[in-house]
C-alpha cells in the first residue's frame, strides 16, 4: 500500500496494507496485491454485505424461495429446492450469490444454514397440512463448514421433530468439492445422517473428479448433473458423452439423477434421450416465494404444454 504525506496515517496505511495481504492470501498466495481503489470498493461492498446478513439473521430479514424438481415426461412436480434470499428495505430481494461467500468468509454460513434448513422443514409441514397425501421432497443444500460444524446431525434430527417430518423427506445436497476434500470424514457424517432416514444427494456432479473406488463407498441417493454439463447439451457432444456416462453411473449404482439449469426445449429433449427425466432450471420453473408455489402443488405440476 502506498501514501503520500499528509494523505493518511499510518494506521490507515497498515489497515490498507492488510487489506491486500488478504486478498493475495483470496488469490491463492504466494503473490503480491497492491491496494487501489477499486480494491478499497470491493472491501467497502463486502463489508455492507456483511453487515446486512447479520442484521437478516438477527431481525428476520432471510427468506426461502423454492424451485422445483420437474419430471420433464409428466410435468409432475417430484421436489423443491429451498434457496435462501436477503431481504434489503432498498435493493429488494438479493439472491444467495450475493452474500453466500462473505457468509462462508466470516463463518455466518453455518447460522444461515441452520435457519434455511429449520424454515424448510417448518414450510414442508405446512404444505403437508395443506395438501394431504403431498407426496414431495424437500432439498437443502448443506455448507462445507454446516456439514462439519458441532452437533449438526442432532439439529437435523430436531428439525425433523419439530415439524413431525420423517426423515425421507428432506434431502441434504452436498457437494462433490466438499466430500473430495476429505472422503473419510465425510463418509462418517453422512452415515450419521442416515440414521435418520435423511436422503442425501451430491451437487454439482462432474465437476469434482469423483474416482468411482470413493464414488460407491458414498452414501448417497442422487447425482445432480451440474449445469454446466447442461446448458447448450443439445450442441455438445463433449457434453453429451458426459451426461451419457453419468446417466449410465447412476443407472450402475442406483441412483437418481437430476438434471440443473434446463433452460431451452433441446436440451431439455436431449436430456430424456439420453435416460435423465428429472431436472431444474428456468424453462421449466424458476424459484418462487411459497405462496406462488401453492397452485402448483395443488395441481400436482407443470403443464408441458406450455412450457
Amino acid at each position: 500500500a502506498i501514501a503520500h504525506p499528509g494523505e493518511m496515517s499510518a494506521m490507515q496505511l497498515l489497515g490498507n496494507a492488510d487489506v491486500a495481504l488478504f486478498a493475495a492470501k483470496t488469490q491463492g498466495r504466494n503473490r503480491a496485491v497492491m491496494f487501489d481503489d477499486v480494491l478499497r470498493l470491493e472491501i467497502d461492498e463486502r463489508s455492507d454485505t456483511e453487515m446486512m446478513l447479520r442484521e437478516a439473521l438477527a431481525h428476520g430479514g432471510l427468506r426461502l424461495y423454492y424451485q422445483p424438481e420437474i419430471d420433464m415426461t409428466t410435468g409432475r412436480i417430484l421436489a423443491v429446492e429451498a434457496l435462501v434470499r436477503c431481504e434489503h428495505p432498498e435493493r429488494g430481494i438479493i439472491p444467495a450469490g450475493k452474500f453466500i461467500a462473505v457468509a462462508e468468509e466470516t463463518g455466518l454460513v453455518v447460522d444461515l444454514g441452520r435457519w434455511v434448513l429449520e424454515e424448510a422443514c417448518r414450510q414442508m409441514q405446512v404444505w403437508r397440512d395443506r395438501y394431504p397425501g403431498l407426496d414431495l421432497l424437500m432439498r437443502v443444500n448443506m455448507s462445507p463448514a454446516q456439514l462439519s460444524s458441532p452437533g449438526i446431525t442432532e439439529h437435523i434430527s430436531r428439525c425433523l421433530r419439530q415439524s413431525n417430518l420423517l426423515g425421507s423427506a428432506l434431502c441434504l445436497e452436498i457437494t462433490e468439492h466438499v466430500v473430495m476434500q476429505d472422503v473419510e470424514r465425510a463418509i462418517k457424517i453422512l452415515e450419521e445422517f442416515r440414521t435418520l432416514g435423511v436422503r442425501l444427494a451430491m451437487d454439482d456432479f462432474g465437476t469434482g473428479f469423483s474416482s468411482m473406488a470413493q464414488l460407491k463407498r458414498i452414501p448417497i441417493d442422487t447425482l445432480k448433473i451440474d449445469m454446466s454439463f447442461v446448458i447448450g447439451l443439445a450442441h455438445e457432444p463433449a457434453d453429451q458423452a458426459i451426461v451419457e456416462a453419468i446417466v449410465h453411473l447412476g443407472e450402475a449404482f442406483g441412483l437418481d439423477l437430476v438434471a440443473e439449469g434446463v433452460e431451452n426445449h433441446e436440451d431439455m429433449a436431449e436430456l430424456i434421450r439420453l435416460g435423465c427425466q428429472r431436472a431444474q432450471g428456468f424453462l421449466l420453473a424458476r424459484p418462487m416465494p411459497p405462496a406462488d408455489l401453492d397452485p402448483l402443488l395443488w395441481r400436482g405440476g407443470i403443464d408441458l404444454a406450455r412450457v
